[in-house]
């Protein structure tokens, strides 16, 4: 039996095997804060979107469809703004970093925290030389009808032609050249590259199943590799992307378990940032099952081990993450008072700030909501200088929650402070107009009529007929409050004079229970 038989064997025995495993899994809860309304839940407890959020996917966690860049325009009642990108530490050194990237000599590929793209293989795939490599009834891609690479190429060259395609994007050719490679019986190393390889391919192609059986493959054949160490780290975020938490947990450990055999010094930095990396997925996999408590738990520790600046801050930013998730707004709230002390330029500030304004809303402190929440709106351009971007989406989600929640309890007056920092975040109409339509709502409820109307008028003109669908039915709401108000006013006038013109007998007799 052929190299290559005895891997389709293997993947499709470990396939079955794993979906099994993955179907017994016990389903666990764990939210994502919607944001609005997806950046990322807006369940007040889970932070990380929108996944993205870095986590504070977030939550935030559902988000608006809209450009990170751009906060969404806020609907009748409500507004909402989209998620931020997902920002990581340094990779430098950083073992969160490696978190989310699984780059290992060819390249970087998906991270398996995102979702990816389903991705069905075609009939044939397409090799560089322009000839097409068959698909065998398990849907792996077999030798294509190549003479040139089927009479004896070098192994080398077929390796830099894996890597080559992989890197423009033909990650089906990548798939043929890797199997050819172990078809052709490769030494240790260069099998245990191209098993690298072909995983890679597959996870760039959505193929999560395929690819994590590779992996498999690898750290069964290959358990003195120096590569099986991150191999098993990769093999735990796909279990966990597939919904196997057992599994992915079992690879996590297995990884401490491999980073204390170093094969020689030149390895020690790197298996170490291995070991850190695995104890941050296991505090992970606890806070994405929904065991909070886990979670804090193993996050404080990640905080407490030799770690980068950025990658201490990430941990303590995860155990705020964890209580909010948990319903523990105290905590919440206190941990948010050191984190900001203790990092204050630090990118994960302004979800921390959303974070402290969610519990104290919760915990019925509106006043220190409302002040938390100018403190985040009014934050300095040296103080939103490490990602402005992240600032901008933490700002308009904070606001605009806030200010929905009181003017759902008819707290007007908070609500309008709100309505108003928030319009003048950003001139663009598609935030401006709805920001000010929700203001001067506000300044109806409070009587503040003349002040409503001259707000009304001022959004009409700003419209105009090329103006979007949606800022052109906020102009036509405002134009229709416009005329609601003016009639009532008119009546309220006519009232008055007729009141006036009657005689004082007759008010008083009207007056008169």
């Amino acid at each position: 039996m052929t190299a290559r038989s005895r891997l389709v064997l293997f993947l499709l025995s470990a396939s079955c095997l794993l979906g099994r495993l993955a179907a017994a899994e016990p389903s666990h809860g764990h939210g994502e804060s919607p944001v609005a309304p997806d950046p990322h839940h807006v369940e007040a407890a889970p932070l990380h979107a929108a996944e993205p959020p870095h986590h504070g996917d977030t939550n935030a966690n559902a988000v608006v469809t809209a450009d990170p860049h751009h906060a969404a325009a806020p609907a009748h009642g409500e507004t909402h703004a989209p998620a931020p990108a997902q920002h990581q530490p340094d990779a430098h050194g950083s073992a969160a970093a490696d978190s989310h990237a699984t780059g290992n000599g060819h390249g970087a590929v998906a991270d398996s925290h995102a979702a990816t793209a389903a991705h069905q293989p075609a009939a044939a795939h397409g090799s560089a030389s322009g000839h097409h490599a068959e698909v065998d009834e398990h849907g792996i891609a077999t030798a294509p009808d190549n003479p040139a690479l089927l009479s004896g190429a070098p192994l080398e060259s077929l390796m830099r032609l894996g890597e080559s395609q992989a890197a423009t994007g033909d990650h089906e050719g990548a798939i043929t050249a890797y199997f050819q490679v172990l078809e052709n019986h490769a030494p240790d190393d260069m099998e245990v590259q191209a098993l690298i390889g072909l995983s890679q391919a597959y996870q760039a192609l959505g193929e999560r199943t395929r690819a994590v059986a590779i992996l498999e493959r690898l750290i069964k054949d290959h358990p003195g590799s120096p590569h099986t160490a991150k191999a098993l780290l990769d093999a735990g975020r796909l279990h966990r992307a597939l919904g196997a938490d057992r599994l992915a947990m079992s690879r996590f450990y297995a990884v401490l378990q491999a980073t204390l055999r170093i094969p020689d010094n030149t390895w020690v930095d790197r298996y170490r940032q291995l070991a850190r990396t695995a104890q941050y997925e296991i505090a992970e996999t606890h806070l994405r099952a929904g065991r909070y408590e886990e979670a804090e738990r193993y996050f404080t520790r990640f905080s407490l081990l030799e770690l980068a600046d950025a990658d201490k801050a990430l941990g303590a930013f995860k155990v705020i993450e964890a209580r909010s998730a948990a319903g523990r707004h105290e905590a919440v709230v206190n941990a948010v008072n050191r984190f900001v002390d203790q990092y204050p330029n630090n990118q994960h500030v302004p979800a921390a700030l959303y974070a402290a304004t969610t519990a104290l809303r919760e915990l019925g402190r509106a006043d220190d909501a409302l002040q938390q929440t100018f403190q985040l709106l009014q934050a300095s351009t040296e103080e939103q200088s490490g990602d402005p971007n992240a600032w901008a989406y933490w700002q308009r989600r904070t606001g605009n929650e806030l200010a929905n929640t009181f003017f759902q309890r008819g707290e007007f007056a908070h609500a309008r402070q709100i309505y108003d920092t928030l319009a003048s975040l950003d001139d663009d109409p598609a935030w401006r107009l709805p920001a000010n339509y929700q203001a001067a709502l506000c300044r109806e409820r409070l009587g503040l009529t003349e002040e409503a109307i001259a707000m009304y008028h001022n959004i009409v003109a700003s419209v105009t007929d090329d103006s979007p669908a949606g800022i052109q039915e906020i102009g036509q709401m405002a134009s229709w409050r416009i005329t609601h108000l003016e009639d009532l006013e008119r009546e309220r006038s006519d009232i008055s004079l007729l009141i006036s013109s009657l005689p004082p007998e007759a008010t008083t007799a009207a007056t008169t229970p």
